[in-house]
């Protein structure tokens, strides 16, 4: 983390189930925005059942800081003794997890903070990407050397290490409430690989044919979604369900991907609109990927460019512009009015991306 951050690098803070929801018309819907820590930028990455948001955010002073929102109101969860603090995810408990610089800035420490305390996790140097409802934590932790990085779990005060792929490098990015952890190792040949932790041991969850892949998210039922290369270099957002790798298409561009979040049946990221001049937010509905942005009201002034994080109630938060306006800006998507799940329906064929298709989802399977 740079003690300075820029628009272009706060959107990109990290290390770097489907059934049917109908889309809520633009009039059904309304964008929050979120506001910032005094310096103008912000972005939000996780929101839990409470509608509690975490995220990241420039201060007056230029620095980054870290912030839970809620009712209004964004709180800055300081520091582990540095300048600088990121959170990238919150559980319904209200805990939030990211990486703050020490004392000094002389290393950054993976933390959770709760109720106005933050806890350096340890570690020489490490970050915290994802917490499940059971309090574990999930990140990456950088070998003193800093040639080599581990994945590891925090529980109960213990720091364990994951095992890779052979490689020198691995980080862990989301785990689910049955302790089942997605993220990315690197292999003896050098690529990078989407896997899943599971009771000790690591799984390679493949790729669309290119040489690199990351799981950045997984659900309830344990399927994971995050993005592949294919062959030709270009991305594309990929769930990863009972041994296959399903390509979830574009929304018109050349490159997409799963971002952090999850819910029970749902996953959210960003793609390249057509032309690739542009990002859009996108949620899988019912198998198809499907632009955020007709569902915001025409007046609001908002284009939607990154969905970071989703709850069980639909309500979305990430990233995106207003009124034209250059930095950045933490956004909350809700659904206006009661919210009926019997809206859901029965979607198992949905859960693995099969009835993908549709016009930006290909449905595509490896």
């Amino acid at each position: 983390m740079s003690a300075r951050l820029s628009s272009k690098t706060l959107v990109g803070i990290l290390v770097a189930a489907l059934v049917y929801v109908a889309p809520a018309a633009a009039q059904d819907s309304s964008v929050t925005d979120l506001g910032d820590l005094g310096g103008g930028a912000s972005v939000a990455t996780s929101i839990n059942a409470r509608g509690q948001v975490a995220g990241a955010s420039l201060r007056a002073s230029g620095t980054e800081g870290g912030f839970i929102w809620q009712d209004g109101v964004m709180t800055d969860l300081g520091t582990l003794g540095g300048t600088t603090t990121v959170a990238y995810a919150i559980n319904n408990r209200g805990q939030v997890v990211g990486g703050s610089y020490r004392k000094g800035d002389s290393s950054v420490g993976a933390f959770i903070w709760h109720k106005g305390v933050m806890t350096d996790l340890g570690g020489d140097t490490s970050i915290a990407l994802g917490i499940n409802e059971g309090g574990q934590v999930v990140g990456e932790m950088v070998a003193a050397d800093r040639m080599s990085a581990s994945a590891f779990l925090w529980e109960k005060g213990v720091m364990t290490e994951l095992p890779g792929l052979g490689g020198s490098q691995a980080a862990a990015v989301g785990i689910n409430a049955r302790g089942q952890i997605v993220g990315v190792a690197q292999t003896p040949g050098g690529e990078l690989r989407a896997v899943m932790w599971e009771e000790g041991a690591i799984t390679d969850l493949g790729s669309l044919g290119g040489g690199y892949s990351v799981a950045y998210s997984v659900n309830a039922r344990g399927m994971a979604c995050g993005f592949s290369n294919l062959a030709t270099g270009e991305s594309r957002a990929a769930l990863y369900a009972d041994g296959e790798v399903v390509d979830l298409g574009t929304l018109g561009g050349s490159f997409s991907q799963c971002l952090l979040g999850a819910n029970s049946r749902q996953f959210v990221g960003a793609s390249t609109i057509e032309g690739d001049a542009e990002y859009h937010a996108f949620v899988i509905v019912g198998g198809v990927m499907t632009d955020l942005n007709p569902q915001v009201p025409p007046d609001s002034g908002w284009r939607l460019n990154y969905a970071y994080g989703i709850n069980e109630r639909g309500q979305i938060v990430g990233g995106g512009h207003r009124d034209g306006v250059v930095p950045i800006r933490a956004f909350l998507l809700s659904r206006n009015g009661p919210h009926d799940e019997r809206e859901q329906g029965d979607g198992e064929q949905g859960d693995r991306g099969q009835d993908g298709g549709g016009q930006h989802g290909s449905g595509q399977r490896r």
